[in-house]
């Protein structure tokens, strides 16, 4: 068995405690995900990201993508073996995107295939990076399929360097009120604190419910509801991006007991 330090082991911890209990139901997709769903997935991510791609520990992954079980995936991979996690918003276009990769320079990209064209123009720039869709079948220049990648079954058991609370687990694009967006690095001990912070102050349990309706490239959707309620052992709803007709009707099928938006969102 892989050890695991403090740390490493809060990304498994809650699936020993309430490991049946569904954590996330991706509403698009109609697709339930319990606690041991998720711990089995993460690990075999973070095997496939080790083994199979060679990724060490603060290495980073990205994602060009709209909301998709692949980023809590990659998320609660984080924690086995320390890599970092980048998300991009493919609306700001090619240009924007370029200079992103070139500045952080991931070592795979995860993409959904809509950003395909966006996706294309990296390849041609960036061609030692690893590129796989999230959906739709992949191409002969992608390096295998998602499901082949959170399906991975490691032939030697993995060994990591676990991560510590000052390395980096994610970067969140900010542009601020000006300039393009620039990469705040945000470490394990300030999502953690943010996490507890979040559950103390809005009294969340696992008793507690919410839809994600903003998207993944922002800090809002990660860090106000999504994981302190699943540290809580709590339940969301995970649609790929926000639809105001769907989002109503989630809230009258799926009886959320607490959402979070911004101005747009409330009066779409």
């Amino acid at each position: 068995m892989q050890k695991r330090n403090m740390l490493s082991s809060l990304g498994y911890y809650r699936a020993r405690i309430s490991g049946d209990k569904q954590a996330v139901y991706d509403y698009d997709n109609q697709r339930s995900y319990t606690y041991n769903d998720l711990d089995g997935r993460a690990n075999s991510l973070a095997a496939f990201l080790s083994q199979e791609l060679g990724l060490q520990k603060r290495e980073r992954i990205g994602f060009c993508s709209d909301n998709h079980i692949a980023f809590i995936d990659a998320f609660y991979a984080s924690y086995q073996n320390g890599v970092t996690l980048t998300t991009y918003n493919a609306g700001l276009g090619v240009k924007q995107l370029h200079a992103f990769v070139q500045r952080e320079t991931p070592r795979v990209l995860f993409y959904s295939v809509k950003y395909r064209q966006q996706v294309d123009v990296l390849r041609e720039e960036y061609p030692g990076c690893a590129y796989i869709p999230l959906d739709g079948k992949p191409e002969a220049r992608d390096f295998c399929s998602y499901e082949d990648a959170v399906g991975y079954s490691p032939i030697t058991t993995p060994v990591y360097e676990p991560p510590e609370m000052e390395d980096i687990q994610m970067l969140v694009h900010t542009g601020g009120t000006t300039g393009s967006p620039k990469a705040a690095m945000i470490s394990f001990r300030a999502l953690y604190y943010n996490i507890l912070s979040e559950v103390f102050t809005l009294e969340l349990t696992s008793n507690d419910c919410t839809c994600v309706s903003l998207p993944f490239y922002h800090t809002a959707a990660w860090n106000v509801l999504t994981l302190p309620l699943l540290m809580a052992g709590g339940r969301i709803l995970l649609s790929s991006r926000f639809n105001p007709d769907m989002t109503l009707q989630m809230i009258r099928e799926q009886r959320p007991t607490i959402i979070m938006g911004v101005e747009t969102i409330y009066r779409a």
